[in-house]
């Protein structure tokens, strides 16, 4: 006799680990900056939602829309805080950029 032979035909099946979906960032509101002068300005960022966490939050600024210069972070924020940061050494007569940044504490 001859050999006997089952085909069948499988589908593979892969699965990707895209992680967890997370909880959505946190809501915040650049403000205009105040009291500023020819080297420095102060700088406001609102909490508008914190998702129920705490959030660290500090602004980002420089001389272009790539920023580059950092305050330091101000941790212990939550929904309706206002974070207000005084820059100094800007150059004078010189257009600035800057923007607030906020993560989650834990």
């Amino acid at each position: 006799g001859g050999d006997s032979w089952t085909s069948y035909s499988a589908i593979d099946l892969m699965f990707e680990d895209w992680g967890t979906i997370g909880p959505p960032p946190p809501t915040i509101e650049t403000q205009d900056a105040t009291n500023i002068k020819s080297n420095e300005a102060m700088l406001h960022t609102k909490v508008l939602d914190d998702q129920g966490k705490t959030l660290s939050v500090r602004h980002n600024y420089g001389k272009t829309t790539g920023y580059g210069e950092n305050t330091p972070w101000q941790e212990g924020k939550h929904t309706n805080d206002l974070i207000s940061q005084k820059i100094t050494g800007l150059d004078p007569e010189t257009e600035h950029h800057f923007r607030g940044e906020a993560i989650f504490e834990d």
